[in-house]
């Protein structure tokens, strides 16, 4: 496949992820009244998403070694594709947040396959479409709660996991098609896996730098999670200006993303962390 097809087929993979999370959170006071539930019940469609995600990633790098580029990015979006369609036909709650796990672990293998390709080519042509991946990644988040919005309000909530659905087996065959890395690299052991995290999370400067980012992540997603919810009911807006707040306030998240590869090299890593920390603040 040219570089053009190649960078697009992965950062649709890649951005599956994004779009799973932030597509649904428009809706999640229509899923709290659909299904009867508290809106603390109905952020467990996120929560439970957010937290397979994380693990899935964990996960997803040793079977990679084991397994395969290729392979894990087809298993990943087969994965995705079969937990969006759960999601597009399940009747409860609790089966509905079922779903949204089974779908995260397939968006984590794609977003750590499609990233572990990229970085594996060689020259120039890999910097661009590394920085390509990281434009469509970051731009998904813009665009997804506007889109989750008006394709529910079009055709109901249920319709976002359909269109998922489609997306993710679109992407999924042209990544058995077009995509060939590298075969499988060699598998390391268990033991010294887990002592080198151990090593990582002893440090100090590990420790302090997540701590920064587990409070700013946290404060998010907190925010993402409850604000449906008060905007909806206190402030009364439409669901279609849910869409626009959060795609707002994600279009801010890229505009930091841009600023921060500005100033990089004036600030250092120490001063950006200072510095947005401060904004953040």
């Amino acid at each position: 496949a040219s570089a053009r097809v190649r960078v697009i087929i992965l950062g649709s993979i890649s951005a599956l992820g994004s779009l799973a999370t932030h597509m649904v959170v428009p809706v999640l006071p229509i899923i709290a009244e659909r299904f009867g539930v508290s809106g603390a019940s109905a952020q467990l469609v996120l929560t439970a998403y957010l937290i397979a995600l994380a693990i899935g990633q964990i996960v997803s790098g040793p079977a990679i070694d084991r397994l395969g580029q290729r392979r894990m990015i087809v298993a990943g979006g087969t994965i995705f594709a079969i937990g969006s369609l759960l999601c597009w036909t399940v009747s409860g709650l609790a089966l509905l947040v079922a779903a949204r796990a089974v779908q995260a672990l397939g968006a984590a293998c794609g977003l750590v396959a499609a990233r572990a390709i990229v970085g594996s080519a060689q020259g120039k042509g890999a910097a661009r479409e590394m920085a390509l991946l990281s434009a469509i990644v970051m731009l998904s988040p813009i665009f997804a709660p506007m889109l989750g919005s008006a394709v529910s309000m079009a055709l109901g909530w249920h319709a976002i996991f359909g269109l998922l659905t489609l997306v993710s087996i679109a992407a999924t065959f042209g990544a058995a098609r077009w995509i060939f890395p590298p075969g499988p690299s060699r598998p390391a052991s268990l033991g010294p896996m887990i002592s080198g995290w151990g090593r990582v999370i002893a440090d100090r400067c590990f420790q302090r730098h997540l701590a920064i980012s587990s409070m700013m992540s946290g404060g998010l997603y907190a925010f993402l999670a409850s604000a449906p919810f008060f905007l909806t009911h206190q402030f009364g807006f439409s669901q279609g200006a849910l869409g626009v707040i959060f795609g707002t306030v994600a279009c801010g998240a890229g505009c930091g993303a841009l600023l921060a590869s500005v100033l990089a090299s004036r600030l250092g890593a120490g001063g950006l962390i200072r510095l947005g920390s401060v904004v953040a603040f």
